[in-house]
């Protein structure tokens, strides 16, 4: 069994994530992050993607995130799905070590007035709550970027 971390919020400073993987040796191991990893901003590209999951197949580890109030909506249909870096659509019911884990995307940003429609929110980052997606799977550990129920 692997190792599971719980991240979330880095705004894009993924330099700051793989400095703090190396000194503390993690390795071998799945990251779940929560949200708000700088997809859609203006210095986060499809490349970075591609970037990241270098750095996580050579540290063993698979990056698995949803997506945050800060997160464009559009990184997260299911296309950008490397070997070791992964973006999930909202609703993604993963199963790791016997247990199952309900991986809910999306929040509303309350800031928004401050930011720019298109490059630094979109229209489509609100939370849905979608209530036949999660029937049946009450012993599952829930993770969600926005309110739950």
């Amino acid at each position: 069994m692997k190792p599971t971390y719980i991240l979330g919020d880095h705004h894009g400073d993924c330099g700051a994530v793989l400095s703090i993987l190396r000194e503390r040796n993690i390795r071998d191991a799945t990251i779940i992050h929560v949200g708000d990893g700088g997809e859609g901003f203006p210095d986060w590209r499809l490349t970075t993607a591609g970037d990241l999951d270098r750095h996580f197949a050579a540290l063993g580890i698979e990056y698995l995130s949803i997506r945050g109030n800060h997160s464009d909506p559009g990184f997260f249909d299911g296309k950008v799905m490397l070997p070791n870096f992964k973006l999930l659509p909202d609703y993604t019911t993963l199963h790791m070590n016997g247990q199952s884990w309900l991986l809910v995307g999306g929040a509303i940003s309350i800031d928004r007035i401050d930011r720019v429609m298109g490059r630094s929110w979109w229209p489509g980052e609100t939370f849905e709550l979608r209530e036949d997606d999660h029937v049946g799977l009450e012993d599952t550990l829930l993770f969600a970027q926005g309110p739950v129920f």
